[in-house]
């Protein structure tokens, strides 16, 4: 198994030019859902799909990525600092 790229190891080739790329920056317990996620939706479009594990959100303000999986608080901080172009897509509903 290969390291999971990251934006300071990014992979050596870089992603395919019809990738859809697809960042997170949650916690690392919760990785293999977003994996999944992302998987299934470049399943979807027919796309093959570049995750990589984020070490900042600053990769969220610098838009390299298609699809960002983020923390609510983080991204309310740098939208309303107008840091990120994002638009929200889906947010967890907890119960209990």
């Amino acid at each position: 198994m290969q390291p999971m790229p990251t934006a300071h190891n990014p992979e050596p080739t870089g992603p395919d030019p019809q990738a859809l790329l697809v960042a997170t920056h949650l916690a690392p317990s919760v990785m293999p859902l977003y994996r999944l996620v992302a998987d299934r939706i470049g399943e979807r479009l027919g796309r093959p799909v570049h995750f990589a594990v984020a070490d900042s959100y600053e990769r969220c303000a610098q838009d390299l990525d298609h699809v960002c999986f983020v923390c609510s608080i983080p991204y309310l901080l740098l939208a309303r600092s107008r840091q990120i172009r994002m638009q929200v897509l889906a947010a967890p509903v907890l119960t209990g």
